[in-house]
């Protein structure tokens, strides 16, 4: 009955104790401010260090100006994450699809499986990421970054780094490869709800804009550059 919903009830999570602050969301119009070791490149990007891990702000130059912002983890030794944030922008889209939640309709697992396949239909980019984040057989997905202040959604993939250099190396395709599925997973959560035919008639009463707003405060600040961050990485409108 619920096959769709256990697929994704139990996303990965990677839990950093040594980090006290929220992770960025993955678009911001001024790079990260750091109390570790920072360095600026030439052309504005700017990658600070810190004993848990790197945080990079890329320097996006569209129609506006800002920054992609993403995240490096070691998980041993030669193996290591690479993460994209969105902070609590995809919480209600889970929510439903998890039959969690809070109101008249918290906790309901018919409910959670019927999103599920509005979701698998509709937002199939997205589904995807939720799916391989459920476990991380696939990667990239999206799994949860959790540190003793709060709980953030990131698509994330793994990479393996054992070349005797100091520099970490990042395969190219592994960075296309996040970045792309982490703006497509963005498309979706920009047009959320209205992406999904069927989804507001089968809530019925039961108004969830307040959540859906809730969500988006804390990125709006860069919602009106976000489509141009998109196009140009993903070449998609």
């Amino acid at each position: 009955m619920s096959q769709l919903r256990a697929s994704i009830e139990n996303p990965t999570e990677f839990v950093l104790e040594a980090r006290t602050e929220p992770f960025s969301f993955l678009a911001t119009r001024r790079p990260p401010a750091s109390d570790g070791h920072a360095e600026v490149s030439p052309n504005g990007d700017v990658t600070n260090y810190y004993p848990w891990g790197m945080e990079r702000a890329d320097r996006f130059r569209g129609a506006d100006e800002g920054y992609l912002v993403s995240y490096v983890f070691p998980v041993d030794d030669t193996e290591f994450l690479l993460a994209v944030c969105f902070d609590h922008a995809l919480d209600p889209m889970y929510n439903l699809m998890a039959g969690r939640g809070h109101g008249p309709i918290a906790g309901s697992p018919r409910l959670g499986e019927q999103v599920c396949e509005l979701i698998a239909q509709h937002l199939p980019d997205t589904w995807r990421m939720f799916v391989n984040g459920n476990g991380m057989a696939a990667s990239p997905g999206l799994m949860r970054l959790r540190t003793p202040s709060t709980t953030q959604f990131a698509v994330a993939g793994f990479f393996t780094d054992d070349s005797p250099s100091p520099t970490l190396i990042i395969p190219p395709d592994v960075i296309n490869e996040v970045q792309t599925s982490s703006m497509l997973v963005l498309r979706d959560v920009l047009a959320w709800p209205g992406n999904v035919p069927g989804l507001l008639g089968l809530l019925g009463e039961h108004d969830r804009s307040e959540d859906w707003a809730e969500a988006r405060e804390g990125i709006a600040d860069v919602l009106g550059f976000l489509p141009d961050v998109i196009k140009a990485v993903t070449g998609r409108g």
